[in-house]
C-alpha cells in the first residue's frame, strides 16, 4: 500500500469510528454534585440521612463522599477507620416515609476509609440492583452502618441544591434507627457529593467492538474495489 492509500484509509477508519462512537448510548465524563461539608450536628451507629434527588435527566451513580464524625468522644472512629454504608432509594419523597420500609429497595453498599470530620470520605460503591436514576423524584436514604455521619440543621436557606442535572434537597436523619419506628429530626441537610455520569455507561468492550467493526467494514470496502 502506498502511502497516500495509507494516510487515506487511516483517515477514513478514524472517521468510521468517531460516527460508531456517536451512535452508542449518552454518555458523559464524570460529574459531581456537592452539598456541603459544614456539619454542626450528626447521628448515631446505624441511623441514617434522607434527602431528596430530583434528576433532570437519568444518571448512574459512581460514587459517593459523606461526612464521617472522627471528633466527638462518642464516635469511636477514627481517621483512616473502614466504615460501611447501605443506600437505599425509593420512588417519590422522602417525606414521611423515614419509618417505615415499605416502597424502599437498597441498591448498594459501601465501603471507605474515614476522613476528618468535615472532609470528604470517598465511598466505593458495590451495586446491589442498578445505580441508574432515572429522571423524577427519587428519595434517597444512606444507612451509616458503623459510624456516625455528620449533617447540618436546616435552616430554610441552606437545604437545596442544584446543578443542570439534579437538585438535591436535604430532607430528614434518624439518630439510631432506619425505616423503622423512631423520632426523625427534621430539617438535616446531608454532608456529601454525588459522583455520577449521564445515561448509562457503555458496556465493558464496547469501545474496543466499535473500533474492531470499523476496522472490519474498511478491510471489506478494500477488498470490493
Amino acid at each position: 500500500m502506498s502511502f497516500s492509500r495509507f494516510s487515506t484509509a487511516r483517515g477514513t477508519l478514524v472517521a468510521l469510528t468517531l460516527l460508531g462512537l456517536a451512535a452508542l448510548p449518552q454518555t458523559a465524563r464524570a460529574q459531581s454534585l456537592t452539598t456541603l461539608f459544614a456539619s454542626n450536628n450528626g447521628n448515631n451507629f446505624g441511623g441514617g440521612v434522607f434527602f431528596d434527588l430530583n434528576a433532570n435527566k437519568a444518571v448512574t451513580i459512581s460514587r459517593l463522599d459523606l461526612n464521617v464524625d472522627t471528633v466527638n468522644a462518642g464516635a469511636l472512629v477514627a481517621v483512616g477507620a473502614t466504615v460501611n454504608i447501605e443506600v437505599w432509594t425509593r420512588t417519590g419523597t422522602v417525606v414521611g416515609a423515614e419509618t417505615s420500609s415499605a416502597g424502599w429497595t437498597q441498591i448498594a453498599t459501601g465501603t471507605g476509609k474515614a476522613a476528618a470530620t468535615n472532609s470528604p470520605t470517598p465511598i466505593t460503591l458495590t451495586s446491589l440492583t442498578s445505580l441508574l436514576i432515572g429522571p423524577g423524584v427519587t428519595g434517597v436514604a444512606i444507612r451509616n452502618v458503623d459510624f456516625s455521619q455528620q449533617y447540618t440543621n436546616g435552616t430554610g436557606a441552606n437545604e437545596t441544591y442544584s446543578n443542570a442535572d439534579m437538585t438535591v434537597t436535604g430532607r430528614s436523619a434518624t439518630a439510631s434507627t432506619f425505616l423503622t419506628a423512631g423520632t426523625v429530626r427534621t430539617p438535616r441537610v446531608w454532608n456529601g457529593t454525588i459522583a455520577y455520569t449521564l445515561g448509562t455507561a457503555p458496556e465493558p468492550g464496547t469501545l474496543a467492538l466499535v473500533a474492531l467493526g470499523m476496522v472490519g467494514g474498511l478491510v471489506t470496502r478494500r477488498r470490493r474495489k
